[in-house]
């Protein structure tokens, strides 16, 4: 199971891939009823993917302040949500996230 929600921060994106992944909301069912089954939710661990612009020229430590930024703003802003709980909960037992660079903004909306 592989979830996010678009954070556009400068730079950086933290969010789902645009090739079919699915939604926070569709998934809550699934997360929630593998949780309460015991673990579940340990063999399908939720994910966040950071996309990172790498034609900026910024320094590194720069980029990692934004992809920190993205995934705070992100985790804040699902704040409420059951599958953001359990992210961040004991029961998830991992954060699970991807790193990944694109060239350029066109490349970076459309992973968005």
């Amino acid at each position: 199971r592989r979830v996010g929600l678009p954070v556009p921060l400068r730079g950086c994106t933290a969010g789902t891939l645009a090739d079919g992944l699915p939604s926070l909301r569709r998934g809550r069912t699934a997360a929630t009823a593998a949780a309460a089954e015991g673990g579940g939710a340990q063999n399908d661990p939720l994910a966040i993917y950071v996309v990172l612009r790498k034609d900026l020229g910024w320094p590194f430590g720069a980029l990692v302040n934004q992809a920190c930024h993205a995934c705070t703003a992100m985790l804040w802003e699902a704040r409420e949500d059951e599958q953001a709980a359990l992210y961040m909960s004991e029961a998830e037992g991992q954060m699970v996230k991807y790193t990944m660079g694109v060239e350029g903004e066109a490349k970076l909306t459309k992973v968005a």
